[in-house]
């Protein structure tokens, strides 16, 4: 989330990671323009916390990284993109961001 954010300021992500012996999934939604390379950013993370060996039962060079994403749905759009105050014109400072996901 965060290099995507970095690159792209506008975007949309709503994700989930979970990881048990051997695996990391990363699942989710997301609207960007830009592109990062998830799967190596995970990888990166899990070894910079120390999963290194696979003695640790889990190492960041043989696990398993699978990646499901998908642009975010038009429903969730509706909502995230501007919030009803926005789109009925009586709004505040506050309303500008629309609903979160």
């Amino acid at each position: 989330m965060d290099a995507i954010i970095a690159k792209d300021e506008n975007c949309r992500v709503a994700c989930e990671t979970t990881v048990t012996t051997g695996i990391t999934t990363l699942i989710g939604e997301i609207t960007t323009s830009c592109y990062v390379d998830i799967s190596k950013i995970a990888r990166k993370v899990i070894e910079e916390i120390g999963y290194i060996n696979a003695e640790y039962g889990f190492d960041a060079k043989t696990c398993a990284v699978m990646t499901s994403i998908d642009e975010q749905s038009q429903d969730i759009a509706l909502g995230v993109n501007n919030s009803m105050e926005i789109k009925t014109g009586s709004h505040t400072v506050e309303d500008l961001n629309g609903s979160g996901d």
